[in-house]
């Protein structure tokens, strides 16, 4: 079996004098290109090959929208003339991607409409304008753009559920290295944070673990469950975290349908916006949802 070093213990290996400029090095390679990888724009090849949805070509539902389907369940966005939507384009898309949970999307009951019309959903993928509100959410709260660069490779995303995610569960494992800490404190809003090394909360080298209350996050009537997430140290942090924050990573899933994977960079005195931004994400995709849609149609 194949065994790799981790950083930290590569970094062991090599001198002392030359570990603070590595480190450095690591910090602003981080910072300066992750978000190259994390647009989010649609491919140029799906761009030619498709014409963006066109809400006035559908003869079925509210024009204002586009539809989106997430395995059985159908959501709905108001229609944003500049961010351009494209068809899905099969199990692996244009670009050889799979795009998550296409294959657990019911036939479109009116498969001639335009994929987006009410009779035909977007099949999976990405939720529609997430991005968007995202950054524009973060923004509005925090007063800064929001910052998705880290040293892992974790996807900052929200998307519809495959089979596969279905099994699969960030936040359970979050929520087991919760329930091992000892020191742990209350923060506002009883939200509850616990280190995960020995050490002082005021050192923001030190990763932790937080639990969210469910009534902070979920809408009134529905099923109401704490969200475990991390608030990580990486090399960026390490370096300065007053000047590199740490990294939130967080997972939601809604509705058996939906997940929202987020990692951002946050600063201590920023820690109070997290449950008021994920709560945010979370109204929305309940707000769009359409209880009432029939995929089979008379």
């Amino acid at each position: 079996m194949r065994t790799y070093l981790k950083p930290n213990v590569l970094l062991a290996l090599i001198p002392r004098s030359f570990r603070r400029p590595i480190r450095w090095f690591f910090a602003i390679t981080i910072l300066s290109t992750a978000p190259m990888f994390a647009s989010g724009q649609p491919s140029n090849m799906n761009a030619q090959r498709h014409a963006p949805f066109d809400p006035e070509k559908c003869t079925s539902g509210d024009k204002r929208y586009v539809y989106w389907a997430a395995r059985d369940k159908v959501f709905r966005f108001l229609y944003r003339a500049d961010i351009p939507l494209y068809p899905r384009t099969g199990r692996n898309g244009e670009n050889g991607i799979p795009i998550p949970g296409y294959m657990n999307v019911p036939p479109a009951p009116m498969p001639q409409e335009p994929e987006g019309c009410f009779g035909n959903p977007l099949r999976g993928g990405s939720v529609p304008y997430m991005r968007a509100f995202t950054e524009e959410s973060f923004r509005r709260l925090v007063g800064r753009p929001l910052n998705i660069s880290s040293d892992a490779a974790w996807v900052h995303g929200h998307f519809a559920m495959s089979d596969h995610h279905l099994r699969d569960s960030r936040e359970r494992s979050y929520r087991l290295r919760f329930e091992k800490q000892t020191q742990c404190r209350t923060l506002d809003a009883d939200i509850t944070e616990c280190l995960l090394q020995r050490g002082s909360f005021d050192n923001y080298r030190l990763s932790r673990a937080l639990k969210i209350p469910g009534s902070l996050l979920y809408p009134a009537k529905t099923s109401v469950t704490d969200l475990h997430l991390l608030l990580r140290s990486d090399i960026a942090s390490q370096v300065d975290p007053s000047i590199n924050g740490q990294v939130v990573q967080s997972e939601v899933d809604l509705l058996g349908a939906v997940r929202l994977l987020n990692s951002f960079r946050i600063f201590p005195n920023e820690i109070k916006h997290i449950a008021p931004f994920l709560k945010g994400q979370i109204d929305r995709i309940h707000a769009a949802y359409v209880p009432s849609y029939l995929w089979t149609r008379k």
